[in-house]
């Protein structure tokens, strides 16, 4: 998991985009797929963006209801939502 990789230290407390690096062996918490395939790796802020996901009860919380829900799906419609409201945000 991402929070573990020795190539890229992880902030616990980080801001949005503090966690983004990764290597070629960091898995998304969530999602139980490599980082470079989670459609919500560093989208929205902290509190949706998988790259800040850690063994915490919240994360836990967040990954059983993935997994309960088949949320694959859900997880890319919500990440296209963010970048949509990201691009309205910015083209203003």
């Amino acid at each position: 998991h991402r929070f573990l990789c020795r190539n890229a230290p992880f902030a616990l407390h980080g801001g949005e985009l503090s966690n983004a690096a990764k290597c070629d062996n960091c898995w998304c918490f969530v999602c139980d797929v490599k980082a470079s395939e989670c459609p919500m790796w560093c989208v929205g802020l902290g509190a949706d963006n998988h790259a800040n996901a850690s063994d915490t009860p919240d994360w836990r919380a967040r990954k059983l209801a993935h997994k309960n829900a088949g949320a694959e799906a859900e997880c890319s419609e919500q990440a296209a939502e963010l970048r949509r409201a990201e691009a309205q945000r910015y083209a203003r």
